[in-house]
């Protein structure tokens, strides 16, 4: 990610398993961003990612539990 280089998510096997998926390499992370209108002012949620198995056609949005993120995290400084 480039906003946070160091963005990192852990996903049960549950979760995995829901997404018809063995490890989390075989997904794809995507974040949502709010841009208001004084795009200085930019968020982005790294605390509900995206996640994507595309070659099982399966997404789903999770809650990332005990993490240090927030769904407000400030892409410009």
């Amino acid at each position: 990610l480039l906003v946070v280089p160091d963005y990192k998510i852990k996903l049960s096997k549950n979760e995995l398993k829901s997404l018809h998926a063995n490890s989390l390499e075989e997904l794809e992370v995507y974040t949502i961003i709010t841009i208001p209108d004084n795009p200085k002012e930019m968020t982005i949620n790294l605390l509900g990612p995206i996640i994507l198995n595309k070659e099982k056609n399966r997404a789903k949005q999770i809650v990332l539990e005990k993490s240090p993120y927030s769904t407000k995290h400030k892409m410009i400084n």
